[in-house]
């Protein structure tokens, strides 16, 4: 089945390794080619079986395949497409890939703190092997590599193709792999290491099927001494959202000490503290985003219960500036 948007080709010499869902090279001559109206459309991913002229049994034809396998629905629970759809489905990140950066990085101030918190969070020197679960865009990966400068490249893990065709790579630092938090917990992905010294995941526990069955397979993969950090929000959100957005949140959030347990049982050492920055935003630009369903929580509401939740936030919020606390919680986990 063609789709538009990236295609695979033999075309870049990767430093760095590029990850696919299924296997790994350390040199990898294949690279995301970005193709189409990317304004327009976004990025969807293409695959082109027999597209390329390739020895069946190359990396090439060999990432072809397991891209499209991927695509077929072997990453656990990535629903095909949705306009009103469950929590941060598959569909919604596709067309959210092209302006995620831009809504959800706030400020470069805001992108340095929380780079800065899971950095300090997770005492991470440049020895450690790192992995980023739920990576997106790499908006964090980004920030928190530059800082540590890491020997083995940061794992940006993400089921999206188009979240992680914006990730910038190549880079000595980043390497993407298409694989969901359970496809890295279950080991139905080929990981460039056998243990992790480090892994965060930002904003990804809501979306987890089974939590404690994922984290406990993701401590699992850590080495003596490796931390896992979670970053999420608290049941209740301090946002400029319309009421029943806001309602909706707090039914499908989970409960930080509730993912703190589940990290104990999974025989980690495990802290929760919280930290909030200020953020400031422009309402015009606030209600774009909400229009646009930034965060995964609006993809559950139809266009015109959003046109009608953004005249609440409006009439609640009649200034030009918006000013909140982004409050998160942030659970580290260490095992001895």
């Amino acid at each position: 089945m063609p789709f538009t948007g990236v295609e695979l080709a033999c075309c870049l010499q990767v430093e760095c390794p590029f990850v696919v869902a299924g296997g790994r090279f350390d040199r990898l001559c294949v690279g995301l080619v970005l193709g189409g109206d990317l304004e327009a459309e976004g990025v969807v991913e293409q695959v082109l079986l027999g597209g390329l002229e390739v020895d069946p049994s190359g990396a090439v034809s060999w990432a072809c395949r397991a891209l499209a396998q991927v695509r077929r629905g072997r990453t656990a629970g990535v629903p095909e497409d949705n306009s009103v759809e469950g929590v941060g489905g598959a569909g919604h990140y596709g067309r959210l890939a092209r302006d995620f950066d831009r809504y959800w990085a706030y400020s470069p101030a805001f992108v340095a703190w929380m780079a800065g918190r899971i950095t300090h969070a997770l005492s991470l020197s440049p020895g450690d092997r790192i992995a980023d679960i739920g990576a997106g865009t790499g908006l964090y990966a980004r920030e928190v590599a530059r800082a540590v400068r890491p020997a083995h490249p940061v794992v940006c893990a993400d089921p999206s193709p188009a979240m992680l065709a914006r990730l910038n790579s190549p880079s000595p630092y980043l390497a993407p792999l298409l694989a969901s938090a359970e496809d890295v917990a279950e080991g139905r992905v080929d990981l460039p290491c056998e243990r992790f010294d480090a892994v965060w995941l930002k904003e990804v526990v809501h979306h987890l099927a089974d939590p404690a069955r994922t984290l406990a397979g993701l401590s699992a993969l850590l080495a003596p001494g490796g931390r896992l950090l979670v970053v999420m929000r608290p049941a209740t959100l301090a946002y400029p959202l319309f009421p029943a957005a806001l309602a909706r949140f707090q039914e499908s959030q989970p409960d930080p000490a509730e993912i703190a347990h589940h990290l104990r049982s999974a025989g980690l050492t495990t802290t929760l503290t919280y930290a909030e920055h200020e953020l400031r935003i422009g309402l015009d630009r606030h209600c774009t985003m909400v229009r646009a369903r930034y965060m995964s929580l609006l993809s559950t509401f139809s266009d015109g219960e959003l046109e009608e939740g953004i005249q609440q936030i409006r009439a609640a919020h009649p200034g030009p500036e918006l000013v909140f606390p982004d409050r998160f919680a942030f659970i580290c986990a260490r095992r001895c």
